[in-house]
């Protein structure tokens, strides 16, 4: 599967930043609900993530000493409860709506491939931001 063939449009809005937020909802879904190895998204930063609450979602699973699903899904909302960023981040019932919007864990490499091409698209869009900036200086 390539790039081209990822079901989920892109961020529609061309005044808005580029994003994908259903590849980021994917992504930290398939981390709460499938056994992916943490291998599938090594490339992926808290960073990378349009939305900063994915990011903090996924810097909290990144801080996992052990990632498996399930289990850890308790582990994560006990994580993000005690360090007080569970409600910041939805609460346990959008940690239950990122589990079901999961798909499949094949649609995985995808996701992040899609999260990758929207972070660099943001980057070059505020270089060129601050490049437009210094020309009118």
């Amino acid at each position: 599967m390539n790039i081209n063939s990822f079901p989920f449009e892109a961020w529609p809005n061309p005044s808005l930043p580029p994003a994908d937020l259903m590849a980021e909802q994917v992504v930290l879904g398939a981390l709460l609900a499938f056994s992916i190895p943490r291998s599938a998204t090594a490339t992926l930063r808290p960073k990378h993530f349009a939305d900063t609450v994915h990011g903090a979602i996924f810097k909290a699973i990144s801080e996992a000493p052990e990632w498996t699903p399930h289990g850890n899904r308790t582990w994560l909302q006990r994580h993000l409860q005690k360090s007080g960023a569970l409600e910041d981040v939805g609460g346990s019932t959008y940690l239950d709506q990122l589990s079901a919007a999961a798909g499949s864990d094949l649609q995985v490499p995808a996701a992040v491939a899609s999260i990758l091409q929207t972070y660099r698209r943001r980057v070059v869009l505020e270089i060129a931001e601050r490049l437009t900036a210094l020309a009118r200086e």
